[in-house]
């Protein structure tokens, strides 16, 4: 059906539409295909703030307007696409139908009613109307929030979206959803077409009380003030929470209007708290205030409660409050607004495992270890740094890996009844630098160490963790059991040591890191095993490499010993967040003469050139998933002889052209199981093809020529 429909068809349409979309759980708010906009992606949700404009109470009777102001916060220019609305609970009657469709008539047709390009920094926003008020023949409907997506096809469920709470919409006929308007809110008309709706005079007298525009909104009023205990809050923290100053007499019992969340990947949570409009300073006596509390200051428990706002991802995370500060002088008499936000991090506490290496050796228990508390580095009230070194005291050497799960307990030797905040395992903080995620071997003898921090805040109950307990079992889960005594199994598995610390806002400890502790707790003086040194020389770029689109895809490291072609390895990037895709490049450069005929690979650095082999921290070779495999089941059968890999691409490929030089990228991350460690990519052919089991005899020896060094990170 066109938009230039006559009005009774309309309404039959959009009905069909809602019985539709609304049985799928999703309804479009265009009537329209829309054509791509070219030269510009679709605006995914990581790269829109989205935010919503404080309103009067929505169950006043009459007309309502709610308002989301977006903004493009990347550095690139994107497509917005027609949001699609979905109203909680889902509706299915046959008379509540959304209102999606423009008419000609309607300001802003032409533009609403196609992908708009928003460019970094840029504004648009969404007009919502509704009416609570009808005739005795009309029923109404009643949501208590919605939902807002920006994805262009609505089965991607996965997609991350905008949710609003506790909006209490009492629709009286149809929800009106516009297209984008660009630019901030400044008084947008409602949508003539949905007001015809109703028929002539249907509407008559009906008042809408506007949104207040976001350029009203102070942003830094001394009235209002949002904190955080700390920088960072880790995932499954259960008594995570904010602190919010906010003046008492704004609203008669209500200390906000708008509590938002936004996590690292454009998720967006809005939830309203609906509020009487009373008059300033009215009230017959002071409000009251409950005992233990201060005026004027409000707990915000993020996990606890009915709020159930804390953080879900890893990564930037953003709370913002919007709260009425006063009321305006003069005429006009309105209530003025401010906003204030505190941006923190989020942390992952899940222990990072372990990359499957080259005959690792066996665990460390208890038993052969003497683990020594040294005195603390740091010692305050609300701030505690210690390091503990663990040396061999058997006659044979073992491991110790990665981050070791660790309890606090009490004085009796119980498990802390009282939860702290998960243990960070070697994250970024402000008392250690983080050490190297890896398998540490140690001799009769040797020494490994590890440092533990704990960070306090004068703002909440801290309970004081005389001792932790340090788990040697590398499979053993970090759950936290209420307040009983250690298990047997996990006393034979731990060592207990002190640690006499306040352990109410964040919990560090580091990855194991071999030799004792050297005094040097933010790792000032210590070379990386993957850093090369600033004044080896760099290898020439071959000319027909040296070429922009080429280089764009990192610097390559030409392997020794390659000609007629000639290979090579590069990457973009050096760090990279644990699950993230790790791409290499493969370079391949004819400087002859004459085309060459490249065999029956299609991937034939792999195999002419010796392939590459990753090191892990400290010198251990990391095999990858098919190695992981094929040696297990030559361990299971040994036949004395190495399976070579199956042939998985073997092309006659077109010969390669004289003075060609081409990249093609690999996922690391899709060969290998790549932990958050150091690593080190080395082009040298270990010595290893045709052993069965695998053995090399070409111990790691760094070439800053030709070796490539990435880390990937913890969360």
């Amino acid at each position: 059906m066109t938009l230039s429909a006559r009005k009774g068809s309309m309404r039959i349409s959009l009905t069909l539409l809602c019985i539709i979309g609304c049985g799928l759980g999703w309804v479009r708010t265009t009537a329209s295909a829309q054509a791509p906009v070219a030269a510009s992606q679709i605006c995914a949700p990581a790269m829109l703030d989205v935010s919503a404009l404080p309103s009067p109470p929505t169950f006043t009777y009459g007309g309502h307007i709610f308002v989301f102001e977006v903004q493009n916060i990347s550095p690139a220019a994107c497509s917005l696409q027609s949001p699609q609305v979905v109203l909680e609970p889902p509706s299915n009657t046959n008379n509540q139908p959304f209102y999606a469709a423009w008419r000609s008539s309607d300001p802003g047709f032409k533009t609403e009613s196609q992908p708009q390009v928003l460019e970094p920094g840029a504004w648009a926003h969404i007009l919502l109307v509704w009416t609570s008020r009808a005739g005795p023949e009309l029923s109404c409907d009643q949501y208590s929030g919605l939902r807002l997506r920006f994805a262009p096809h609505p089965e991607w469920e996965d997609e991350a979206l905008t949710e609003v709470r506790h909006l209490w919409i009492r629709a009286c006929g149809p929800l009106g959803v516009t297209g984008y308007r660009m630019g901030k809110y400044d008084g947008s008309p409602v949508p003539q077409s949905w007001m015809d709706w109703y028929g002539p005079d249907g509407l008559h007298g009906l008042t809408f009380a506007s949104p207040v525009p976001s350029r009203e909104i102070a942003t830094n009023s001394p009235l209002l003030l949002l904190s955080a205990q700390t920088k960072r809050t880790m995932l499954g923290d259960r008594v995570f929470s904010l602190k919010l100053n906010f003046p008492r007499q704004a609203e008669d019992g209500c200390a906000f209007s708008q509590l938002r969340k936004r996590e690292s990947d454009g998720s967006t949570i809005i939830s309203i708290q609906q509020c009487d409009d009373v008059a300033l300073g009215k009230t017959p006596e002071p409000l009251a205030v409950p005992p233990h509390h201060d005026p004027g200051v409000m707990g915000l428990y993020m996990g606890m409660g009915n709020l159930e706002l804390s953080p879900k991802y890893a990564g930037p995370l953003k709370y913002d409050v919007t709260a009425p500060v006063g009321r305006s002088t003069g005429q006009d008499v309105a209530l003025r607004y401010a906003r204030t936000q505190v941006e923190l991090v989020a942390r992952d506490p899940t222990h990072p495992k372990q990359a499957a290496i080259l005959d690792p050796i066996q665990a460390c228990s208890p038993s052969q270890l003497h683990i020594v508390a040294l005195p603390p580095a740091i010692s305050t009230p609300l701030k505690t740094l210690r390091a503990y070194d663990a040396t061999n005291i058997s006659q044979q050497a073992c491991s110790l890996a990665g981050v070791p799960r660790t309890r606090g307990l009490d004085d009796k030797g119980d498990y802390q009844h009282a939860l702290p905040p998960p243990v960070c395992p070697n994250c970024d903080n402000d008392l250690f630098a983080a050490r190297p995620n890896g398998r540490i071997d140690i001799k009769p003898g040797e020494t490994a160490h590890l440092l533990a921090g704990a960070t306090g805040s004068g703002n909440r109950y801290c309970s004081s963790t005389p001792k932790i307990e340090l788990s040697l079992d590398r499979e053993a889960s970090p759950a936290e059991p209420l307040n009983t005594r250690p298990l047997p199994a996990d006393i034979a598995n731990s060592a207990t040591v002190p640690f006499e610390a306040h352990d109410c806002v964040s919990i560090d400890i580091s990855a194991w890191r071999q030799g004792p502790y050297d005094g040097d707790p933010l790792n000032l003086h210590r070379t990386k095993l993957t850093q090369t040194s600033e004044a080896a020389p760099e290898a020439p770029i071959p000319t027909e490499c040296d070429k922009p689109e080429l280089l764009a895809n990192g610097r390559p490291r030409m392997i020794e010993g390659t000609h007629d072609p000639e290979y090579g390895l590069s990457m973009v990037k050096r760090e990279f967040v644990r699950d993230e895709p790790i791409a290499l490049y493969l370079w391949i450069n004819n400087s002859s003469n004459g085309d060459l005929n490249l065999g029956m690979r299609a991937e034939p650095a792999y195999f002419k050139a010796g392939g590459f082999v990753i090191y892990d921290a400290y010198g251990h070779r990391v095999l990858n998933k098919s190695q992981v495999a094929l040696d297990k089941q030559c361990k299971a059968t040994p036949s004395g002889v190495f399976p070579m890999p199956a042939c998985t691409a073997c092309v006659q490929p077109a010969p390669f052209p004289a003075h060609t030089c081409k990249n093609y990228s690999v996922i690391l991350s899709l060969g290998y199981e790549l932990p958050p460690g150091e690593y080190i990519l080395s082009t040298r052919d270990p010595g290893d093809v045709g052993s069965c089991p695998r053995e090399s005899n070409r111990p790691f020896q760094p070439n800053p020529l030709t070796d490539i060094s990435f880390e990937v990170l913890q969360p």
